[in-house]
């Protein structure tokens, strides 16, 4: 998230060197441009990503699936090469695209400033019309780009979770099917192996990021929601959208709290989670 003070100087250094009408168009274009890169880069460069070896988006789930039989067959906490590729492949990938988003949520970012500046001073009531709706699609995607970087950061500090997700649990695929039931199988007794406390603490951590990611995005909207609602002005226009701009804050804010919440109690016991995935209930 940026602050409101931060996008205004942003903006007016932008404005010193771009005509204010050229502003939008050419803030719009740079936006859809990072957003192809955040849907294109990731697979690119994870391929050539620091011990990613051979793997390929399209062959990742097909990897996975004897790569983990072979990681849980030999009891070792440290994955084997061929898991090792698959996990690294998938940090790149999530990496890239945590940073082009998050990238992308800062321009839409300076793109709202601007376009809130053009509405406040429309003198008509067409031309407000039009960049409100321009604006409230702005928003839209920027919430978008805000989830991508959270998802993203989740799978980037615990990318063995992360790609265990493709492993299927509906028993399509015997040799996954059978170390699934071997590890639900240890789960429910308590067992405590050097790979299944592997598997449970990376499963901690998966969820701990979602509770950090989403708890600190809920103060700050929370805190952008009640700024934003406090500093209204006289002028009509200005106090309605500030008036929907804090509401939508605060309702993003308690949303990203419960999401913050729920992920907690899975920190809190893993292994129980970890066995719901395992028996079919999905992560």
């Amino acid at each position: 998230m940026v602050d409101g003070k931060d996008l205004s100087v942003a903006t007016t250094a932008l404005s010193s060197t771009l005509k204010p009408r050229r502003m939008t168009p050419i803030l719009t274009l740079v936006a859809c441009v990072i957003a192809v890169a955040v849907a294109v880069l990731p697979s690119s460069i994870a391929q050539v990503w620091p011990g990613s070896g051979s793997i390929t988006r399209r062959s990742l789930e097909t990897r996975v699936r004897p790569a983990f039989v072979e990681y849980w067959a030999t009891g070792e906490a440290k994955p084997g090469v061929a898991l090792a590729q698959v996990v690294a492949y998938w940090q790149g990938f999530h990496v890239v695209k945590a940073v082009a988003a998050a990238l992308l949520l800062t321009v839409l970012a300076v793109l709202l400033f601007d376009v809130w500046r053009r509405y406040v001073a429309a003198d008509r009531r067409g031309r407000r019309w039009a960049l409100g709706t321009f604006g409230a699609l702005g928003a839209l995607a920027s919430l978008v780009a805000l989830l991508i970087v959270v998802a993203n950061i989740q799978g980037s500090v615990a990318p063995l979770s992360s790609v265990v997700s493709f492993l299927p649990t509906d028993g399509s695929d015997q040799a996954v099917a059978t170390t699934a039931d071997r590890i639900t199988a240890e789960l429910r007794t308590g067992a405590s192996t050097p790979v299944l406390d592997a598997l449970v603490s990376d499963f901690r951590v998966y969820h701990a990021a979602v509770v950090v990611s989403a708890g600190l995005t809920t103060l700050l909207l929370l805190a952008g929601g009640i700024a934003v609602w406090r500093r209204s002005r006289l002028d009509k226009n200005e106090r309605r959208l500030r008036g929907i701009t804090a509401t939508v804050m605060l309702l993003l804010a308690l949303s990203f709290g419960v999401v913050a919440a729920a992920n907690l109690s899975t920190v809190i016991d893993p292994a129980s989670a970890l066995l719901a995935f395992f028996a079919g209930g999905g992560s």
